[in-house]
């Protein structure tokens, strides 16, 4: 693809794994800021490859949200669009979250949905392959906060809030 390098795809490669699924701080957004509108390509491809587990599509979308936030000319809404219809829950409802965050009201409905369904209402625990427990996310917390949660994780990944009404 167009812009993108074997550095680029390098740069993606770690990034993602050095991320371990828990701890937003060991993603290296900042190397993927760095590198850029290049970075774009490797991480939509980790987002439609069914292989890819649910921890790097996690990943991949907060990548493409920071390369996007960054540099509007990234074109990476589409790509967030795109996740909305993961089968992972957790997929759907970050790119809804981040899909909004951009602006676009495309995440409303997968966040009603979830809501309705009550998959992320559940005070649930899930396991990861290691034995560490970790609390599923409830979002609904989050999206009734003036600021989510995720947002705290810095404006790197989501840029500042926009007004979005449902």
């Amino acid at each position: 693809p167009a812009g993108e390098t074997n550095e680029s795809k390098a740069a993606v490669q770690t990034a993602v794994a050095g991320f371990d699924g828990v701890n937003i701080y060991t993603l290296n957004l900042s190397a993927l800021v760095a590198t850029g509108k290049p970075a774009v390509p490797a991480l939509a491809r980790i987002l439609e490859n069914e292989s890819s587990t649910a921890d790097q599509k996690y990943a991949a979308l907060l990548g493409l949200s920071a390369v996007g936030h960054n540099d509007s000319s990234a074109n990476v809404l589409s790509y967030l669009k795109g996740a909305l219809d993961d089968p992972e829950v957790n997929v759907r409802v970050t790119a809804a979250e981040l899909v909004m965050s951009f602006g676009a009201k495309d995440g409303i409905p997968v966040l009603i949905a979830e809501l309705e369904n009550e998959a992320i209402l559940k005070a649930s625990w899930t396991r990861r392959s290691e034995g560490q427990w970790r609390p599923a996310r409830i979002t609904a917390i989050m999206i009734s906060l003036p600021t989510p949660l995720l947002w705290q994780a810095g404006s790197t990944v989501m840029g500042p809030m926009p007004a979005v009404s449902p």
